[in-house]
C-alpha cells in the first residue's frame, strides 16, 4: 500500500480571525459548543476544511499515537506530534478576536456594521446592557435580544452556535473600543470589583454626560451615531483625567 507524507497533502486553514469566512465561522461555532477541548475542535476543523477522513479497517492498524488519514486518493499515517503541528495554525482560536467578527446574515436578516459605527447610541447601550447581563446571569435570552438589534428584523430563538458567534462579535467589539476609545474604557486603578457601578448606572452616567443634564436632549443623544457619541465621551473622560491630575499637583 502506497502512502504519502502529511506535508504533501497541501493543507490550508485560516491563520487569523480576519481570514475566517462566514461558513468557517459557523463551523467554528458548531464545533466549539460541543463541550470538547480546543485541540479536539481544531482537529475537527482541520479535517473538515481539508476533506480529511479517518481511515480504518483491514490493513490500517491503529497504533498508539498514530492515525491513518485520507484526502481524496491519498493516504497518510500521521503521528500525534505531526497532527499537533498541523493544527497549530489554528491557535488563534484560543484568543478573543481583536476586532468584531460576525455572520453577514442570520435567517436572511442582514447584520449591522460589525463595528457599530452607524448604530444609534441608544441601541448600542441596549446591546451593551444585554451583553453584560448575560455575563452575569448566563441567561441566553439576553443574547437573543441583542441579536434582534444586531440583525434588524430577526425574531427567532438563536441556536447555541449562533449565540457563540454573538458573544465573539461583542467580545471583539469590546477589544476594538478599548483601543479606539482608550480614555473611556481605561480601567480605574483604585476600583474594587465589588465597588464597580452597575451597568444601569454607567448607562445613565454616559447619557447625562452627553446631555449636560438636559433631559430634553435625551432622545437626540440616543439617536446619535455610536462612534460620534463614544468620541465625545472619550474626550470628556480625557479632560476629566487631566483635570484630576492638575488638582493633585496643587
Amino acid at each position: 500500500m502506497k502512502t504519502t507524507p502529511i506535508s504533501s497533502l497541501d493543507l490550508t486553514c485560516p491563520t487569523s480571525w480576519t481570514e475566517v469566512s462566514d461558513e468557517q465561522l459557523r463551523d467554528i461555532a458548531e464545533f466549539s459548543v460541543l463541550g470538547r477541548d480546543v485541540d479536539y475542535v481544531k482537529t475537527l476543523l482541520l479535517m473538515k476544511w481539508n476533506g480529511l477522513r479517518v481511515v480504518s479497517g483491514k490493513g490500517f492498524r491503529t497504533e498508539k499515537g498514530l492515525h491513518w488519514l485520507r484526502k481524496g486518493k491519498l493516504i497518510c499515517r500521521v503521528s500525534s506530534k505531526q497532527l499537533a503541528s498541523a493544527i497549530s495554525v489554528l491557535d488563534f482560536l484560543e484568543q478573543v478576536p481583536e476586532i468584531p467578527i460576525r455572520l453577514e446574515q442570520i435567517d436572511a436578516c442582514s447584520a449591522v456594521r460589525a463595528d457599530l459605527r452607524d448604530t444609534q447610541f441608544g441601541e448600542y447601550l441596549q446591546i451593551e446592557n444585554l451583553y453584560q447581563g448575560f455575563l452575569v446571569s448566563n441567561n441566553p435570552e439576553a443574547l437573543d435580544r441583542a441579536a434582534a438589534i444586531l440583525y434588524p428584523g430577526l425574531e427567532k430563538k438563536l441556536t447555541e452556535a449562533e449565540r457563540f458567534i454573538i458573544l465573539l462579535w461583542l467580545a471583539g467589539l469590546k477589544n476594538l473600543f478599548a483601543r479606539q476609545f482608550d480614555e473611556l474604557y481605561r480601567p480605574a486603578a483604585d476600583t474594587q470589583p465589588d465597588e464597580a457601578s452597575s451597568q444601569h448606572d454607567i448607562m445613565l452616567t454616559q447619557l447625562r454626560a452627553l446631555t449636560g443634564g438636559d433631559v430634553t436632549k435625551m432622545q437626540q443623544v440616543r439617536e446619535t451615531a455610536t462612534w460620534d457619541a463614544l468620541d465625545e465621551l472619550n474626550e470628556k473622560a480625557r479632560e476629566a483625567r487631566e483635570l484630576k491630575k492638575m488638582m493633585k499637583r496643587k
